[in-house]
């Protein structure tokens, strides 16, 4: 059985990438290394004609977890009344867990979509359909096999259409847990990780960036908001910018005046920055007019004795004791005593 090595995700992706590879830094004919990470679903199609066959019924497959990406029911209609016309065109990937049992590594939808046909009496549940048995040594890559698992996982779920942000979200995260297995043992060498999750998710990298922005500087509530499909990741992405409790702030009032399945926009944004805006004015000028207040209440009636006025009240005094010394009558030094007494108690 041929396997899945470096030089045929080479011939699986060049075809794609041959004109990017100046871009990645490509030098010879060095195979020892990945130095492209995208189109490795392309040379995994090659070789899924290699994978055993057989045929099981919808009884026999069961989900797994691992499949946390959306899946609408009127999608899955969509995809049952296609299955219903013409087949299964594409077999599932599955995993034997038992003697007679399989789980999903890659075709939930088309599983639900089987389901739907049985439920609506379209199919028989005895019906066998076929698909092709998971084996992690067609690809050679130095990944674990459940790892393995996870990339035929996300690789396959990167041609579905309709998947909100919130599913290219968790699409991100595990492609870029496999790059970092893939990095870790020298592979993926010189290729920026945007360039790489653009190529595999089949997304530009813009896209890749705000979704980048989000994950990385995004908080707990902007972040989950994007999962439940509350918001895309273009509006995320602003949010983004704002201070962290001020996002949950945002994200908690905007919420609550949403309707069901109405989701968060631009103007929202606007509208709150245009609330915190004029919140903040209305309470500077409370503090402006509380601090004219306290002013007013604060000044003290009467006449100001300030050392400018007191000096020259007193100009008069000085330049006669400046002209000659003044003696004093007993009776006379006591009133200038007992007046000076008088005044200090005054100016305190």
């Amino acid at each position: 059985m041929a396997k899945l090595n470096v030089d045929a995700l080479r011939k699986g992706m060049g075809r794609q990438f041959n004109n990017q590879q100046s871009i990645y830094g490509n030098k010879g004919n060095d195979n020892s290394t990945i130095k492209v990470g995208s189109g490795l679903m392309e040379a995994m199609n090659m070789k899924s004609a290699e994978m055993e066959e057989i045929q099981v019924t919808h009884d026999q497959i069961h989900t797994t977890d691992k499949n946390d990406w959306s899946m609408k029911e009127e999608e899955i209609k969509e995809l049952a009344e296609l299955i219903r016309d013409v087949g299964i065109l594409n077999p599932p990937i599955l995993k034997k867990v038992g003697d007679k049992d399989y789980e999903i590594v890659a075709g939930e939808r088309r599983y639900r979509a089987m389901g739907y046909l049985i439920q609506e009496g379209i199919w028989s549940s005895d019906r066998k359909i076929k698909v092709h048995i998971f084996n992690p040594d067609l690809i050679t890559l130095p990944l674990t096999d459940e790892e393995k698992e996870d990339y035929v996982r996300l690789a396959e779920n990167s041609g579905q259409r309709n998947k909100t942000d919130g599913d290219l979200l968790l699409q991100m995260r595990g492609y870029q847990a496999i790059y970092t297995s893939l990095r870790e043992k020298g592979e993926l060498t010189g290729i920026k990780t945007r360039m790489l999750l653009a190529a595999d998710m089949k997304i530009s990298p813009s896209k890749v960036a705000q979704l980048q922005k989000v994950e990385n500087r995004g908080s707990e509530a902007l972040v989950q908001a994007l999962l439940d499909d509350q918001v895309t990741v273009s509006t995320a992405q602003k949010i983004a910018d704002m201070p962290e409790k001020e996002q949950e702030k945002f994200i908690t009032e905007v919420s609550a005046k949403k309707e069901p399945g109405e989701k968060i926009e631009r103007v929202d944004i606007l509208k709150f920055q245009n609330e915190k805006d004029s919140k903040a004015s209305a309470e500077k000028q409370m503090v402006q007019e509380n601090s004219e207040n306290t002013e007013k209440e604060e000044k003290p009636e009467g006449i100001l004795i300030s050392g400018k006025k007191f000096r020259k009240d007193i100009n008069v005094i000085m330049k006669k004791l400046k002209e000659k010394d003044i003696y004093l009558q007993e009776e006379n030094y006591e009133i200038y005593l007992r007046s000076i007494e008088k005044l200090k108690k005054i100016l305190q």
